[in-house]
């Protein structure tokens, strides 16, 4: 067999390897291509410059040094491969848990999961030393048992520096039955399956250079396919995600309308508009009300927007649909119809004391959505007195009631503390007809108290101590907190908080799971919401920092306007979709009713200018087709030239094989087995490597102008029209030159060898 070669024999893969390792963190502490530098202080990562090249090389020499204890493991002749790799999992764990937990805190709860490592190296010693089958099998259980546990304890996540070593760590008992079912398989193999892993076992390294080859021409492949359409589907979808939908407008204006519907119909007369989605953006607050951490808000139709937005699967665990549907989940709660025809709204009060400065109000809601306040008056003097408001006629039946609300002139936690009681809310009517009643009372309550605070201690509930009619009444007892002045109760039309939907971001942040309930500031109000369900991503929302929550929009509006007397909140955006062929006529249309061209996002008209433009894709189209030729060229040549020196430092060899009585047959698979091996193993080492180089790549570059992560995150694309047909050139050729050799190899002449042999 050859010598060593000098990168083995001087150790330059390993200190590659360390290099690499060294630029591996560079990049992953740093993150991106604009960043600070890692020889001066220019904004510019260099290590980026180094990483694919030494990627591959160092993949490539790292195969050449661990192929033999591959071949050696196959064969059942050595186990080498095992106790190397189970010697570095024992090591690499160990001292990561370690320093893990000891810059985390100072607790001892990691020595558990290292006292179960060192088990498991000790059986593993003590597996490998018996001879007795019971004692192998019972170590083997013992080991497996031992590694199911701390896996289970403490399974890190894919992303987690610890999930490699984890990964080889449970794979030790596995590889060691294999081995042993190798090492049994090994006399049953056919003579041409024998002699070809032997002769790869005896000479291993004379594959070196062909491998290497291979590695990197085909690492270049992936890579020239790969980067230049993983980015040109990055920028298509970052529009993508930015608009939502075929077309969205920001800072709509509503002044036209009065209700929900009519916005929508103005724009669903569009020639081309198939769709109209409304929708609420906005912000808030969790936490403290000053001092809390800011989230974006985006409140949707949610029962319309999964057929017009833009969606990718990766973004939740659930479909848009499920996602959705999580917005209305919940009880939903009948709502207080008032009869149409009602001229007066009553309801019998008595206030446990005298509040000069305190209004009842009472808050309808029309059938187009609108909330109206109408005020009943002061509070009177404790006793029961029967309190009235006129209902305004201009309001558009059907109408419900929604929220009976006390307001002091107050800002903040200074109100009165005290209670009312509350009984029978009904309405009359001016034609004779009998008063209808709307709320005895008698049952158990189904209103909810306003959130005047992240701690309020507000309830609404029914009590026999005190009644007009009936058997019972309803009582309100209110603290000193207020929301602009405001506490109440109101019909939730979920039966409680609304449900909302969390970015995993925002629930990172604020410590709230799914099912959850707390209190938050949205727009300047208060409003309780419960987790229903989380997502990763989702078109328009940016989940970094605080993240975000996802609103149906009518409950969002019922419950920001029912605490807004005088200014009432209403969609600011709207989400449109359109008819193949339209979007131009749309767009054009869409301009002349926004105040501002830039409140218009066109999907359309914005993907094609990425498109067109020619320093996005022109430069990795040109780099891929030129990549493309390199490979066919150099794989042809590098392996043909491998096979015409093979064929002639082997033609004794196969010659005295065949004296030995191999025929032609088997030494043609004896030939295809050991060197459409080496060429398979070369292509698919140099595949995963240039994924790997492709994702370095592209996460360091996929950044927007100001720097930040895009989004949504990139997804690995690789052109498959390009790299397919690269592919099976390839292996036409390799098979092409492989039946070449078999045909020369097996033609030899037995007499001059044996002539030349004995000179």
């Amino acid at each position: 067999p050859p010598s060593v070669p000098f990168f083995q024999k001087f150790y330059l893969d390993v200190g590659l390897l360390v290099v690499g390792g060294l630029i591996f963190w560079e990049l992953q502490s740093r993150g991106q291509l604009i960043s600070g530098g890692l020889f001066s202080d220019v904004q510019v990562n260099e290590a980026l410059l180094f990483a694919p090249v030494l990627l591959l090389t160092v993949v490539a020499l790292l195969f050449t040094r661990f192929f033999p204890l591959l071949v050696r493991f196959i064969s059942g002749d050595s186990s080498a491969l095992i106790h190397l790799m189970a010697v570095a999992s024992f090591v690499t764990l160990t001292l990561f848990i370690m320093i893990r937990e000891l810059r985390v805190d100072t607790s001892v709860e990691w020595i558990w999961e290292v006292a179960l490592i060192g088990g498991v190296a000790a059986l593993y010693y003590g597996t490998n030393r018996t001879e007795s089958v019971w004692n192998r099998t019972a170590g083997l259980v013992t080991q497996g048992g031992l590694i199911a546990l701390l896996i289970y304890a403490d399974m890190p996540a894919r992303d987690d520096i610890l999930f490699l070593p984890t990964l080889a760590f449970a794979l030790i008992v596995p590889f060691q039955v294999l081995f042993i079912v190798l090492r049994r398989l090994n006399r049953f193999y056919p003579v041409w399956a024998s002699m070809a892993i032997w002769h790869m076992a005896r000479n291993p390294l004379q594959y070196s250079w062909l491998v290497l080859l291979l590695v990197m021409v085909t690492g270049l492949g992936i890579l020239a396919t790969t980067v230049g359409g993983t980015l040109d589907r990055s920028y298509e979808e970052r529009i993508l995600y930015e608009v939502g939908s075929d077309l969205r407008m920001t800072g709509v204006p509503t002044y036209f309308a009065i209700g929900n519907d009519e916005i929508k119909e103005r724009f669903l007369t569009i020639p081309g508009v198939t769709s109209v989605s409304l929708g609420l953006r906005g912000g808030g607050i969790v936490g403290t009300t000053y001092s809390g951490n800011n989230f974006s808000v985006l409140a949707i139709e949610a029962e319309e927007f999964p057929y017009i937005a833009w969606y990718r699967d990766d973004f939740s665990e659930r479909s848009l649909t499920g996602v959705m549907r999580a917005l209305h989940s919940g009880v939903h709660a009948e709502p207080i119809d008032i009869p149409e025809g009602a001229q007066k709204l009553k309801v019998w009060a008595d206030a446990e004391d005298y509040y000069p400065n305190m209004f009842m109000w009472m808050v309808v809601q029309d059938r187009r959505g609108v909330l109206n306040t109408l005020t009943l008056g002061p509070m009177p003097e404790p006793g029961w007195t029967l309190m009235e408001t006129t209902i305004p006629q201009h309001l558009e039946w059907p109408l419900s009631l929604v929220s009976v609300q006390i307001y002091e002139p107050v800002f903040g936690p200074s109100g009165t503390v005290g209670e009312m009681y509350l009984d029978d809310i009904h309405v009359e009517f001016g034609n004779g007809r009998e008063p209808q009643i709307l709320d005895d009372f008698e049952g158990s309550s189904k209103w909810t108290t306003l959130a005047t605070s992240l701690i309020s201690s507000d309830v609404v509930g029914v009590t026999d101590d005190a009644h007009v009619t009936g058997r019972r009444a309803g009582v309100f007892k209110f603290g000193k907190d207020t929301d602009q002045g405001i506490r109440g109760f109101y019909r939730s039309p979920s039966g409680g908080p609304v449900p909302v939907v969390s970015s995993a971001s925002f629930s990172k942040t604020t410590g709230a799971g799914v099912g959850d309930a707390i209190i938050v500031n949205l727009m300047g109000r208060l409003v309780p919401i419960r987790i229903m369900d989380t997502v990763d991503y989702f078109p328009t929302m940016d989940p970094s920092r605080n993240g975000f929550l996802l609103m149906d929009l009518d409950n969002a509006l019922r419950h920001l306007n029912i605490l807004s007397p005088i200014t009432t909140v209403r969609p600011n955006e709207i989400f449109i979709s359109e008819v193949p062929g339209a979007e131009e006529e749309v767009h054009k249309i869409a301009l002349s009713l926004a105040p501002s061209r830039n409140q218009v996002h066109d999907r359309a008209s914005l993907v094609e200018s990425v498109r067109l433009d020619p320093l996005i894709t022109a430069g990795w189209k040109a780099m891929a087709l030129l990549a493309i030729g390199v490979i066919l060229f150099a794989a042809t040549l590098g392996y043909v030239t491998y096979l015409i020196s093979f064929s002639a430092q082997s033609r004794s060899e196969m010659g005295f094989l065949q004296a030995l009585g191999l025929s032609k047959r088997q030494m043609g698979w004896l030939l295809s087995a050991e060197h459409l091996v080496i060429a398979a193993l070369g292509l698919l080492i140099g595949t995963a490597a240039g994924f790997a180089m492709s994702n370095i790549m592209v996460a360091s570059v996929a950044v927007t102008e100001q720097g930040t992560p895009v989004l949504p995150p990139f997804v690995l694309t690789t052109d498959w029209s390009i790299m397919g047909p690269v592919y099976a050139a390839l292996v036409l050729i390799f098979t092409g030159s492989l039946y070449w050799l078999v045909r020369t190899s097996s033609n030899v002449d037995l007499y001059e060898i044996s002539r030349i042999e004995g000179e």
